[in-house]
């Protein structure tokens, strides 16, 4: 079915048929399966799978309609004329207004695409993880990691400045390490009302890849769905540290780093007879010889 076709099928909500949307460097693919839909936009890890959007298994798992906007080749932030108009015409169409759910998600440049393009939703929700706001220099001059995705995007819309779309959403949930300083800055450009503020320490501009190794990432979509994405993560965050080995180094890292050496060597200690196969030894070695070394 030709995108023409899909977004001006006409009546109540009866699913249409899938369709394939491509454009100058992103491609869109749409699954129809129910009144609920989830609109993805890939980063940079899930680029590298071309022949599907990211999280395409799960959400059909979960039998949700699907929307996956994807990069053809280079990475960028979905900065380009014809995916303004997809968007436009998916809007103008109606085409959004099909669904009882509308839940808009992304990670990093994901993230930040999820949020600059959920005004063609008025009153869907939002799950961005580490977003960006903007890539203006002109908004946001401490932004430095990302000239490449500046260079090869058009900046003048005012839209392209997440902060402006915020509004339009229903729920917005910003997932972030808040002692990251960049992320940081991002998040606080987005404030508004409908923002909850879901904070995940020590995982910096990575924390995708470890919530999704501590099992939390998909039922994070599933929460953000309901509404109730704070109280998932609060719950299940508490729990990390004791059953994900990665998150488990990454706080004590970060508290032998503060000066905690005394605390780091006896969680070590203590995180290894509960997990044998977990290695902290290197961890705790360095935080006993700091112990020594202060006492000697």
């Amino acid at each position: 079915m030709t995108l023409h076709n899909a977004i001006f099928s006409t009546g109540g909500f009866a699913p249409i048929g899938n369709w394939t949307h491509d454009m100058l460097r992103h491609r869109a693919i749409y699954a129809a399966r129910s009144d609920t839909l989830v609109v993805t936009f890939d980063n940079s890890r899930s680029q590298k799978n071309t022949d599907a959007p990211w999280g395409h298994k799960f959400i059909a798992q979960m039998g949700h309609s699907h929307l996956g906007l994807m990069m053809k080749k280079r990475n960028d932030w979905y900065r380009h004329a014809d995916v303004v108009r997809f968007f436009e015409d998916l809007r103008d169409a109606g085409f959004f207004a099909r669904f009882r759910k509308v839940l808009f998600y992304g990670s990093s440049k994901g993230a930040y695409a999820a949020l600059a393009y959920c005004w063609a939703a008025p009153g869907a929700r939002v799950l961005a993880l580490c977003p960006q706001s903007t890539l203006d220099p002109g908004l946001a001059p401490w932004e430095t990691r990302f000239r490449g995705g500046y260079a090869r995007g058009d900046w003048s819309d005012p839209r392209s400045d997440a902060a402006l779309s915020v509004a339009s959403a229903a729920q917005v949930d910003l997932c972030y390490d808040p002692y990251f300083a960049p992320d940081v800055a991002h998040v606080a450009r987005l404030d508004a009302p409908n923002v909850t503020h879901m904070k995940c320490p020590y995982l910096r501009h990575n924390l995708t890849v470890h919530l999704a190794q501590a099992g939390l990432l998909k039922p994070m979509v599933r929460a953000a769905l309901d509404g109730s994405a704070e109280v998932m993560m609060f719950r299940r965050l508490r729990r990390t540290g004791r059953n994900n080995r990665e998150y488990a180094r990454l706080v004590l890292t970060r508290a032998l780093h503060r000066g905690h050496e005394a605390l780091v060597h006896r969680v070590a200690l203590g995180l290894m007879v509960l997990h044998p196969e977990w290695n902290l030894r290197v961890l705790a070695r360095k935080a006993q010889a700091r112990i020594v070394g202060a006492t000697a």
